[in-house]
């Protein structure tokens, strides 16, 4: 079973580096580092529904490491408060293999807004606020973020989401 799940996640991140480049907002000056601290940065366009993993080197963003990869965030304002996923610069500030509510690779990064695994992710599907990743996605950012080889960069304050229109 290990390597069935192994094997697909190779599948989806080399399916992920297929996916058209990131648009001018996320690739561009767009997703630059606020803080001076980050490692990494979770860049997020709400329009086009995807995400990129995007690391940081002497305050540079540089590289790609993961995307760009489909999310689902709130476009559309449901009436519930606080629902749609708030947009601008964040620095993620907790992170936890299952929230109280049973969201599997929660990186949170504004109030109860976060990053996590959700069943159904794309088109048709819409959050309550969060930024919903594919199960495998969420596992991988949360391998690399918060339990990987540099520790726990979420606890650190070493990683940046940045939400875009």
């Amino acid at each position: 079973m290990r390597r069935i799940g192994q094997f697909l996640l190779v599948l989806v991140m080399a399916t992920a580096t297929l996916l058209p480049s990131a648009p001018a907002s996320a690739a561009s000056g767009g997703c630059s580092s606020v803080s001076g601290r980050a490692k990494y940065i979770v860049c997020v366009d709400v329009s086009s529904q995807r995400a990129w993993l995007r690391r940081v080197t002497s305050g540079v963003v540089g590289t790609t490491v993961i995307g760009p990869y489909t999310v689902t965030t709130s476009r559309y304002d449901s009436g519930v408060g606080d629902s749609l996923t708030r947009q601008g610069h964040f620095v993620a500030y907790n992170a936890m293999r299952y929230s109280i509510t049973g969201l599997e690779y929660f990186i949170r990064f504004y109030n109860g807004q976060g990053l996590h695994a959700y069943p159904n992710v794309g088109a048709g599907y819409d959050s309550h606020g969060c930024v919903r990743q594919t199960y495998w996605v969420a596992r991988e950012l949360y391998r690399r973020l918060v339990t990987g080889s540099e520790g726990n960069l979420v606890a650190a304050g070493r990683v940046e989401v940045h939400i875009y229109p």
